[in-house]
């Protein structure tokens, strides 16, 4: 068992590119630095704008601690002036 979080938001469609060129370059090396990191999806409608970004950890403890040492803020903030309103965010339990 595995746990996620999943962010679902909307950048303008006319920012699509940048927002992803920013979570391939700037904010997946970041994720991957994280304890009990496992992978991550990026799934996005350019024509909408809208997104909706996994990433799976080892552990819920993993995934918690990411949230409060200050690490999902620090790359929200890389995309937070294209964000057409403020993400929500949730956790999943990920069952194989």
């Amino acid at each position: 068992m595995y746990f996620s979080r999943v962010i679902m938001g909307k950048v303008e469609p006319e920012k699509h590119d940048e927002a992803f060129v920013i979570f391939t370059d700037e904010i997946i090396p970041a994720v991957k630095e994280q304890k009990g990191y496992r992978g991550a999806n990026l799934f996005t409608d350019p024509h909408t704008g809208k997104f909706i970004s996994t990433t799976i950890w080892k552990t819920e403890e993993d995934m918690i601690s990411s949230d409060k040492s200050g690490y999902l803020k620090e790359q929200l903030d890389k995309v937070a002036t294209l964000l057409t309103e403020p993400p929500v965010i949730e956790h999943y339990i990920v069952h194989y």
